[in-house]
């Protein structure tokens, strides 16, 4: 390590939790895929990867120890080419992208980002790009790709990039994270104060809802999603933000509050837990290629037959049922753990 050490923040100590419990798996992969058509710079191509990989330490952690004294610190940056390029045949190119984008990753011994060309014709390209979740989340992908772009453009025209200065790194939002939390023995401390909160909030939840599966459940986790896809057509939009209006809510607390209604009214019971993502990102920090992201239980009491107006009142964040968000820095794992 030729970095100093710092430690990890709470949501990655849950992402090397989990991959240190399945460490073949590559269920923590992000994946962005792109298909180019027409004329490619490769050179420029794996010029400005480097280029973004030397701007984001987040892509240069190196993670050392194991279990709860895990630690990481930024590597220098690189110099060898980190593009793979992987001639294929056409009818090859999908089952080419899944190889590549399927490979776990083993974070002590390797980068948290890989990024592979796969060509199949002179004007035909994909380009694949992996990073591991533990430096990466949704919010990261607009800096991480405006900054990509603009540098392939500046390697296209033979120049270095001109990127506007980053003035917070992602280890100042560990630094900060600790520093603000304080130890969570402490009752008096903002963590010993979350955390009492999240016991609280989750006392009794139930540890499965009784949907009524279409077959049996595995006892295994296999990391297999499925994925439904609807419209939602322009009528029913603006009925759905009148109501978020009328009840002074976000379309977002209204579609909460229905789906926890779908759920009771399928046998799920009248105590809805649902977990969502929530951003966890500052204004300092929006411009950081980082993990941020962080896990929260949103819950609501349908005990009493409300009215669905009166549901999306309890999906409101100052609600009978929801005084979550202003919680949401305490991690989900230290509240299990």
């Amino acid at each position: 390590m030729s970095h100093a050490r710092h430690p990890l923040s709470f949501a990655q100590r849950r992402l090397w939790f989990l991959q240190e419990a399945d460490p073949g798996s590559p269920a923590y992969n992000v994946v962005l895929v792109f298909q180019i058509r027409g004329a490619l710079d490769r050179a420029a191509l794996s010029a400005s990867l480097l280029d973004v990989i030397e701007r984001h330490e987040a892509l240069r952690l190196e993670f050392v120890g194991s279990g709860p004294d895990v630690e990481q610190a930024a590597a220098p940056s690189r110099d060898e080419p980190p593009l793979e390029i992987i001639e294929v045949p056409w009818a090859a190119l999908d089952a080419a992208t899944r190889r590549v984008s399927s490979r776990p990753f083993d974070l002590q011994t390797e980068a948290p980002v890989r990024a592979a060309l796969l060509v199949a014709g002179e004007a035909e390209h994909r380009f694949v790009l992996v990073l591991h979740h533990i430096v990466m989340d949704i919010g990261s992908r607009g800096p991480l790709l405006r900054d990509l772009a603009a540098a392939y453009t500046a390697r296209c025209d033979g120049v270095s990039p001109r990127f506007e200065p980053i003035e917070a790194r992602y280890e100042d939002y560990v630094e900060w994270q600790r520093r603000m939390l304080g130890d969570p023995a402490d009752e008096q401390s903002r963590a010993g104060e979350q955390l009492a909160f999240w016991r609280r909030t989750l006392a009794g939840l139930p540890e499965e809802l009784a949907l009524p599966y279409d077959r049996p459940r595995s006892d295994d986790a296999r990391h297999e999603v499925g994925r439904v896809e609807f419209d939602v057509s322009a009528e029913t939009h603006a009925k759905l933000l009148a109501l978020a209006r009328a009840t002074r809510s976000s379309p977002f607390m209204v579609g909460h509050a229905a789906l926890a209604a779908c759920l009771c009214c399928i046998g799920a019971g009248t105590d809805i837990p649902i977990g969502t993502p929530f951003a966890g990102r500052m204004e300092d920090f929006q411009g950081v290629v980082g993990l941020f992201i962080n896990s929260l239980v949103l819950r609501i009491d349908l005990s009493d037959d409300p009215t669905f107006e009166e549901a999306i009142r309890r999906a409101r964040p100052r609600g009978r049922a929801q005084p979550a968000v202003p919680n949401h820095v305490y991690v989900a794992e230290c509240v299990i753990r």
